[in-house]
């Protein structure tokens, strides 16, 4: 069976907690959808709202609200030297 494993980070700023999700009937290489990543929050933490879904395969994440997703990319080199 196919799985997708996505990091997902939630709590506030000072007390960030960090959980690894295992979907399973997602391929690997599968690009991140809200969806995905809504269905990921909801496995790690029982809510959507204020979480952030991280696929490091793709480079690509998001940041889910109530009823809204923020697509989010990683930092470019550039930005971080």
């Amino acid at each position: 069976m196919e799985s997708k494993t996505l990091q997902v980070t939630h709590g506030p700023r000072s007390n960030l907690q960090s959980v690894t999700v295992m979907l399973n009937g997602v391929l690997p290489n599968e690009r991140l959808t809200p969806r995905m990543a809504a269905r990921a929050a909801r496995v790690a933490c029982g809510h959507r709202s204020g979480v952030m879904v991280w696929d490091s395969e793709n480079d690509l994440g998001y940041r889910l609200y109530a009823k809204s997703a923020r697509k989010l990319f990683p930092e470019p080199e550039w930005r971080t030297n």
